[in-house]
């Protein structure tokens, strides 16, 4: 049986669904979708772009501060390499300034227990030499108005004037001298102006047992103000070498053998002038001031200063 043609043919025909899509693909698209997807693209690719560039730019800042951290290493590795150079100059500094001076506290205990050595010793020597300082000065000053009626032959109503002026003028140029010989002890030498004093008074009773007239007495008692300074001396000298402790002790002591001296000086004067006469009287209180200028010289020994530190002993090095 042959089959029926219409039947074969059928298939063959497309259906119509088939048929409008065929129609519908085949079609041209519309231009308003076409520049939407180009505008997406562009879009796309500008992120993109973006995105490479933030990369970019993070990479290169993580590179500058890896180069930064390398720098800074460098630099205290070499900071450190001249530190522990520098450090055995500055030990080696510091131990050879601590060889050539101790410290300051250390310094002063030992000067402390170098003047205060034979502190005992100085005591009873600057306390002898206060007994005979006051002994001579008051063995002949009271007896003064008398010297110059009965040796020097002042007349009796000029006694008065004279006696003034002997009394007054060595007070008035020891008054402008003291400050002076203060300030020679501090710079120089306590010792030297104290063997100054003690030299000078000697030679001043001395020359007070040859005057022949009231103008060279005048002139002696003069002398003598510009002499005076032992008893300021004697002071610096024992304020010096004596410990702390033993300070009022010793200053008590010195001030009572000045007062014991001054009490029996005028005793002993009268006495002495009694026996002696009053030229000799003198020449007995040049010899008292020239046995403490003895005394001094070989039985003193002269303070220790302290020394001031020198600037820039530890100072670091300039480079």
């Amino acid at each position: 049986v042959s089959p029926d043609p219409s039947e074969q043919r059928a298939p063959l025909s497309p259906s119509a669904d088939e048929a409008q899509a065929a129609s519908a693909g085949s079609a041209p698209m519309d231009p308003a979708k076409c520049g939407a997807h180009e505008i997406h693209c562009i879009e796309q690719e500008a992120e993109l772009a973006e995105a490479r560039v933030r990369e970019r730019v993070r990479t290169e800042a993580a590179e500058a501060e890896r180069a930064l951290d390398n720098a800074a290493h460098c630099a205290s590795a070499e900071q450190k390499s001249v530190l522990s150079e520098e450090q055995p100059d500055k030990a080696q500094n510091t131990r050879l300034s601590s060889a050539k001076s101790p410290a300051p506290s250390d310094e002063q205990a030992v000067l402390e227990a170098q003047n205060s050595a034979n502190w005992k010793m100085t005591l009873v020597i600057l306390t002898t030499a206060s007994v005979l300082m006051s002994l001579s000065y008051t063995m002949l000053i009271p007896f003064l108005p008398m010297y110059l009626l009965e040796e020097l032959h002042v007349a009796q109503e000029d006694v008065n004037l004279w006696s003034g002026l002997v009394f007054s003028v060595s007070f008035l140029i020891s008054g402008v001298m003291a400050p002076i010989w203060g300030a020679l002890a501090d710079k120089r030498s306590k010792k030297m102006m104290a063997v100054r004093a003690a030299a000078l008074l000697a030679i001043s009773y001395g020359l007070g047992g040859i005057v022949q007239n009231e103008w060279q007495l005048l002139a002696m008692r003069a002398f003598q103000g510009f002499a005076a300074g032992l008893w300021p001396a004697c002071l610096a000298i024992l304020s010096s070498s004596v410990p702390k402790t033993k300070l009022g002790f010793a200053l008590g002591t010195m001030q009572g053998g000045l007062t014991a001296g001054g009490v029996i000086g005028p005793l002993v004067g009268g006495i002495l002038a009694e026996a002696f006469g009053m030229r000799a009287t003198f020449f007995l209180g040049a010899a008292a001031l020239l046995t403490i200028t003895v005394l001094i010289i070989f039985k003193i020994k002269e303070p220790q200063k302290r020394r001031q530190p020198q600037s820039g002993t530890n100072s670091p090095r300039q480079k």
